[in-house]
């Protein structure tokens, strides 16, 4: 009865809870089990056309929304989700309990949802797909919808990631839970999103390190990143080798290096960004005003990003 009750509860396609009067929060789960509905099937057979079929048929071709927004982000193929099942074995086989426990954070969703909501008033729900990616991203968004890639999001100190780069083993080591990644990823939805190739470095590691310092805001909890701890012990030489390439494009030194860099700490961009908010609102009477201030900033303008960081006083901490 109790294994009946499960598959029901796994399977329901929506969750539904609510996050403020008249809006209501929507976790869609059916991607994760159809995944391990392939990946169970990809394990019955070694002929890999069969293999690559499976994961077609059972999970790209029966994917929700999400999957199909997923696949307009990281643009792969079922061959490509196939090599990271088989290059992988000890990882998928350590990671499949933990992405099927969106249940057990469903209380912790809702009230991320329900303080955001109180802080910022131009707030709008997304909608929330729980999915499994190829290693690419734990979390991202597409059309202002929430996109959990499970695999990636619910890895801790637990999950089996000897097999994977550094950068990831180091990552699962600190995570605890999705809870913070939903929420970062939550505060992109609410934020400017037309950002193109005349944005430069400045606007964008303000817009991902906004979404770390509100994150931490509705989570109560810091980010669960290297780049946070590193960044507070060496942040005078990371600032000053920043303000050298902020106002340029070149971003490879700075955002979403992990499975690039040789040596050293990775997103330390992110870092600059979550400590320039926070100088922002550390320097602000009205906490609240800060927060709407912070979300509503205009990354498809790089003087207005400017004049954000000049309000900040961030620079003149280095002045005394």
């Amino acid at each position: 009865m109790k294994t009946l009750f499960l598959l029901f509860f796994t399977t329901f396609i929506a969750i539904r809870l609510f996050a403020q009067p008249g809006q209501k929060l929507n976790l869609f789960t059916q991607d994760i089990v159809n995944f391990w509905v392939a990946y169970d099937s990809v394990q019955s057979t070694n002929d890999t056309i069969k293999q690559e079929r499976f994961i077609q048929k059972l999970y790209l071709d029966k994917g929700t929304l999400g999957v199909q927004y997923l696949t307009n982000v990281v643009r792969l193929s079922a061959k490509e989700w196939l090599t990271t099942i088989l290059k992988y074995p000890k990882f998928w086989k350590s990671v499949k309990s933990s992405t099927n426990a969106v249940s057990s954070n469903k209380a912790d969703i809702e009230n991320v949802m329900y303080k955001f909501s109180q802080l910022y008033d131009k707030f709008e729900q997304p909608d929330i797909y729980f999915t499994i990616g190829c290693l690419h991203r734990g979390g991202t968004v597409f059309k202002n919808n929430i996109l959990m890639c499970n695999e990636l999001a619910t890895s801790d100190k637990n999950t089996d990631a000897s097999e994977l780069i550094i950068f990831h083993q180091e990552r699962m080591k600190l995570n605890i839970n999705m809870i913070f990644l939903l929420a970062h990823e939550c505060v992109h939805t609410q934020q400017n999103q037309s950002i193109d190739s005349n944005v430069n470095l400045l606007s964008r590691c303000i817009k991902e390190g906004s979404a770390d310092f509100i994150a931490e805001i509705l989570t109560k909890q810091a980010p669960p990143t290297a780049y946070i701890s590193y960044g507070f012990i060496h942040e005078k030489e990371i600032w000053k080798d920043f303000k050298l390439d902020m106002y340029g494009k070149n971003f490879n030194k700075w955002l979403l290096n992990g499975r690039t860099l040789k040596s050293g700490i990775a997103d330390l961009g992110y870092f600059m960004g979550y400590a320039i908010c926070q100088s922002y609102y550390n320097n602000s009477k009205d906490k609240q005003k800060a927060v709407q201030e912070i979300v509503d900033i205009d990354y498809s303008n790089n003087q207005k990003v400017e004049q954000f960081l000049i309000k900040s006083k961030y620079q003149y901490k280095w002045k005394k």
